[in-house]
């Protein structure tokens, strides 16, 4: 077996078994053939050419082997886990066997075989983000053996043509974009929107830092925007408060086991993109790629990303155990349990089933029932909870806003606004776990118009006024309302209150959160 030079194999130690070919798989020929039809603008066959085989054709040097499966990507195009997840073993097998360092070559080609399974890695794992699953613990863990491996290797410098935009990337650049990814919140946004999300989160990952740490507490802790990366590859980034202290059983090797992501740079970038744009400076000027982006989906975007990238700490929780909370998801299904509750004077599920039933608000769906959902509570905080339930919703619950009735949690409080903030499916457990920040005040149902009296033309929408003391009354409507100063006709029962729209206070996909005051007078 040939002398490898340092650097220029991954000295990777693999999570799980090594992954083999598939048994009476294709020869090398079949792979040739197959590549040469593709060229000439033929099918390939029928068959599905298995990439973890191609380490293994010992007759090619490794610099054409790698080549060859990098034709084999761009052929198949993988679009599904299983197929993507070969291609990633092919690539680490590649690199886990070396290179000859004839020229100079050798380091240059194992930093692209490693950056190539980072850079699938990373398409792999939006892909279960997108479905707002979580990344299996085996592949996540092969993603920090990767990460380990490639420091010790001295291959984070290496660079290479991306394989999907064929901008030059390198093994440290892969792996901050995948490490952004997931302390951005994967589970914090809505499906519709993530293409447009990975599209700013490639223009920030440029501003966000990456390094090693002796400790997380020295260079984290109480610091706005950086979060710690354990790299035994136990969990995902998280805030440093939010940390195991003690290391694992056999797990005081790994030298250095913390790095921290300093995500400040990005923030002040994102900063810059709202000043800019609440200059009135058009998108595309401020950069090219907001430009490509909806102006509403923009502006949730860059709020989120500011609120999520910038959180500093976790907020001290507790487990309960066996509590439930009943909960309402759906800004009309909320109004109209909130009137129900108001009138019924009960939390019982049946009673307010009957007054929902009982409600025919015109210009809006007919509810058959209730949608009170039981969830139990994991965790509780000053911010909300963390709540599961054993079922899968057919639509994603992320930025919704929700309804807590009183149940075992606080009965006597009575019904509180929340909104759920983010939504993670669990798809080996057939459960789904949603993470609901509560919000201060009363909330009372309304519906509301943006202008006023009672002109025809003028839509009335679902609404929910929260009243909290020394603070002005907020005003919870459907997106697209706001309008600054613009008047407002805010209808309960059979009165009609005028208000006058101050400040947007947050802006989502489903909802408005609007600071309004109310004007003296009533019909």
């Amino acid at each position: 077996m040939p002398e490898f030079a340092p650097f220029t194999r991954l000295p990777l130690i693999w999570p799980g078994e090594r992954p083999v070919p598939a048994p009476g798989g294709p020869g090398m020929p079949i792979y040739m053939a197959a590549i040469r039809r593709r060229a000439a603008n033929r099918p390939l066959p029928a068959d599905q050419l298995d990439p973890v085989a191609i380490p293994h054709f010992r007759g090619l040097p490794g610099g054409l082997r790698l080549s060859l499966l990098d034709q084999l990507y761009r052929i198949q195009r993988p679009d599904r886990p299983e197929i993507l997840d070969r291609f990633i073993d092919a690539y680490l097998l590649l690199a886990e066997g070396g290179f000859l360092n004839l020229p100079g070559r050798g380091r240059h080609l194992a930093g692209t075989a490693t950056c190539r399974s980072l850079e699938a890695m990373g398409h792999l794992f939006r892909m279960h983000w997108t479905r707002l699953h979580t990344v299996p613990g085996p592949q996540w863990q092969r993603f920090m053996a990767t990460f380990r491996a490639a420091g010790q290797a001295r291959l984070f410098p290496a660079r290479a043509p991306s394989l999907a935009s064929g901008a030059p990337l390198s093994p440290i650049g892969a792996a901050t974009n995948i490490l952004l990814r997931s302390v951005a919140n994967p589970f914090a946004w809505e499906p519709d929107i993530t293409p447009s999300l990975d599209r700013l989160l490639g223009l920030l990952a440029e501003n966000v830092l990456l390094f090693p740490a002796a400790s997380p507490s020295a260079y984290a802790k109480n610091r706005s925007g950086r979060f710690v990366v354990d790299a035994s590859g136990q969990h995902p980034p998280v805030p440093p408060e939010g940390l195991a202290s003690p290391p694992l059983p056999g797990e005081g090797d790994i030298r250095p086991r913390w790095w921290i992501i300093d995500t400040a740079p990005a923030l002040n970038r994102l900063a810059s993109f709202q000043r800019s744009l609440s200059l009135g400076i058009p998108a595309e000027r401020v950069h090219p790629a907001l430009g490509e982006i909806p102006a509403a989906t923009r502006r949730v975007l860059l709020d989120r990303l500011q609120r999520i990238l910038s959180r500093s700490s976790r907020t001290p929780s507790h487990s309960p155990s066996g509590e439930q909370a009943k909960l309402v998801v759906g800004l009309e299904q909320t109004v109209r349990h909130t009137f129900a509750h108001r009138w019924s004077g009960s939390g019982d599920t049946q009673a307010l089933a009957t007054h929902v039933r009982m409600q025919s608000e015109m210009g809006t769906q007919t509810v058959d029932g209730s949608a009170v959902q039981e969830w139990e509570v994991l965790d509780t905080g000053r911010g909300g909870l963390r709540l599961r339930t054993p079922m899968v919703p057919q639509r994603a619950l992320i930025g919704q806003v929700a309804l807590l009735l009183e149940g075992q949690r606080q009965p006597e409080q009575g019904p509180t606004l929340a909104l759920v903030r983010w939504q993670r499916i669990l798809a080996h457990k057939g459960a789904t776990e949603v993470g609901v920040e509560e919000l201060k005040g009363t909330p009372a149902d309304c519906w509301c118009r943006v202008g006023w009296g009672t002109d025809p033309a003028l839509q009335e929408h679902p609404a929910i006024l929260l009243t909290a003391s020394q603070e002005l009354p907020e005003l919870v409507c459907p997106a697209g309302l706001f309008q600054a100063g613009a008047p407002c006709t805010i209808r309960t029962d059979n009165w009609n209150h005028r208000a006058k729209l101050l400040r947007l206070r947050e802006a989502d996909v489903h909802f408005e959160r609007i600071e309004i005051q109310l004007r003296k007078g009533s019909e």
